[in-house]
């Protein structure tokens, strides 16, 4: 298992990184979520970019929040919001967009609730 400063680190060459944040072209995304589910992390949200001149719009169509308060158990909530993300993630089919994610692990959700 990984922490998400070496999962970040795994994608720095295939990612943009502006003012702290990670953007992710959409083949990259897609590998992005598989490591997620590989490595125990869920993604509990999701926003769309586009590059404009001078910086990054976002695409207010394209913001979603998988982070269900009410989940019982961790299993249930990695399950569901990376299954959820996955989807979204194939829904888009605009290739000029950006994807930026929130990603929780175990302890974080535990810490959280």
């Amino acid at each position: 298992m990984i922490t998400e400063q070496q999962l970040e680190a795994f994608f720095a060459d295939r990612s943009l990184l502006r003012v702290g944040e990670r953007y992710f072209d959409l083949p990259t995304s897609s590998d992005f979520i598989e490591a997620c589910i590989e490595n125990d992390f869920a993604i509990i949200g999701i926003e769309g970019f586009e590059m404009v001149e001078g910086g990054i719009r976002p695409r207010m169509d394209l913001i979603a929040d998988f982070s269900e308060r009410d989940a019982l158990t961790w299993s249930n909530l990695k399950d569901r919001a990376n299954r959820s993300a996955l989807a979204f993630r194939n829904a888009v089919t605009d290739h000029a967009v950006l994807l930026n994610f929130t990603v929780v692990n175990r302890t974080e959700w535990e810490r959280s609730g």
